[in-house]
């Protein structure tokens, strides 16, 4: 099955101005439209959506940037269109990107939140999922 719908998804999401730090909400079409093109209810789709952006941003197919955008678009979508939280695997995800946006106080300047927060805890989801034999969709 083809992913191109999803990939175009994630890439529409994932595109802003990078000097604008503004969230992007998905569009309820694109949304509906690649969620039709798998048969996925919602809760499958917003993880499948995450799997792909995980997984995606560990082979370095997606900057950080790129999958952190995405992932707060998927956030913001599913508040605003559904008023509800993301299913936990796509929670998980949105929260290890979320976790590599900021210096934590309680780290040396030095520290890079990326490489301390987000890369352990994807690489951690990734291997789960290829353990589990998880895909995606």
């Amino acid at each position: 099955m083809s992913l191109i719908e999803l990939d175009k998804l994630i890439q529409s999401a994932s595109e802003t101005e990078p000097s604008k730090r503004v969230i992007r909400i998905l569009s309820h079409d694109h949304v509906e439209a690649c969620r039709n093109v798998f048969r996925l209810s919602l809760d499958r789709f917003f993880d499948s959506f995450a799997r792909r952006v995980a997984h995606e941003y560990w082979v370095q197919n997606l900057s950080f940037e790129a999958a952190d955008t995405a992932m707060n678009a998927l956030h913001a979508y599913v508040g605003a269109r559904y008023d509800v939280r993301l299913p936990a695997y796509a929670g998980e995800v949105f929260a290890a990107f979320d976790q590599g946006e900021f210096h934590h106080k309680e780290d040396d300047e030095s520290v890079d939140p990326e490489e301390k927060y987000t890369n352990p805890e994807i690489r951690s989801i990734v291997l789960r999922d290829e353990v589990l034999g998880a895909s995606i969709p």
